[in-house]
C-alpha cells in the first residue's frame, strides 16, 4: 500500500488505514530498522507480564517454594 506523508505541526506524519490496527490499541512502538519504519502496537505492561509468565510456567512453577520466612517479631501493646 502507498499513502502520502504530510505535515502535522513540526512532525511528520501518515494515515493508517483502519484496517491495518486493531479499535483497543491506543498506543504504539516505532523503531527504525535500516531504510525501514516499523510500527508495532504497544501492550500494556501487566500483559506483558502476564504473557512473560505465561511463557515461561515451568520455570516460575517453584518460585520462592523454599523461602525461609524469618517470623513476624511480637509487638508490645502499650
Amino acid at each position: 500500500m502507498i499513502t502520502k506523508v504530510f505535515k502535522n505541526g513540526n512532525s511528520k506524519a501518515i494515515r493508517i488505514p483502519k484496517n491495518f490496527i486493531d479499535d483497543n490499541v491506543e498506543l504504539v512502538e516505532i523503531k527504525k530498522e535500516g531504510d525501514k519504519i516499523v510500527i508495532v502496537p504497544k501492550k500494556n505492561s501487566l500483559d506483558e507480564l502476564f504473557e512473560l509468565i505465561e511463557k515461561n510456567k515451568e520455570i516460575t512453577k517453584d518460585f520462592l517454594d523454599e523461602r525461609n520466612q524469618p517470623l513476624t517479631p511480637s509487638k508490645e501493646i502499650f
